[in-house]
């Protein structure tokens, strides 16, 4: 019987995560989000494999998702595409400079280049309405992950990537509305 190959066997997890959780928000939601699900899978997907296995987001994945974005956008929300872009930008450059300051100070890496263009590319897409959701999703989601490693011993030296958990939070918010504004 053949086998998948590794790279796939490794990222066939997150693919189960990804399509679960899309059986299950899709029955709330309108024809545009649910294209925008749908299209959002692989890029998630691609960007949380190569970060799990490289500390690495590639630019092509956060790319996408932009123009995902920008689609839906011009679909169902025309009129606030420019907000949307000045919010990602915005997001993108003051999360590289605290990234950057952070390096400076200790010469260890906390937050990437990759984490802070991929919350702008999250911002793109939510606008600024639900960056308060994004960051506390992520944010718990890399706290647990972090708890889980220590507390099976794992050897978390080199750090947890991030990507994974944004990625997942930006996939989870396209589905809902604001929660806390």
């Amino acid at each position: 019987m053949p086998t998948l190959p590794k790279h796939l066997k490794q990222a066939f997890p997150l693919l189960l995560l990804y399509f679960a959780t899309a059986i299950i928000l899709v029955q709330w939601n309108n024809p545009p989000q649910v294209a925008l699900a749908a299209v959002l899978i692989p890029p998630c997907v691609w960007l949380s494999y190569m970060d799990l296995q490289k500390f690495e987001i590639p630019d092509g994945a956060t790319v996408l998702i932009v123009l995902f974005a920008l689609g839906y956008l011009w679909v169902s929300a025309r009129g606030s595409i420019a907000l949307h872009m000045v919010t990602g930008v915005a997001l993108t450059a003051l999360l590289w400079i605290v990234g950057a300051v952070y390096y400076f100070r200790t010469g260890e890496e906390g937050l990437g280049i990759g984490d802070a263009k991929l919350f702008g590319a999250g911002g793109i897409l939510m606008g600024p309405w639900k960056l308060p959701e994004l960051f506390l999703l992520a944010s718990l989601g890399g706290i647990t992950a972090y708890f889980l490693a220590r507390m099976t011993r794992k050897n978390i030296e080199a750090g947890l990537p991030f990507g994974p958990f944004i990625a997942y939070s930006i996939y989870i918010l396209s589905f809902l509305d604001p929660l806390f504004l």
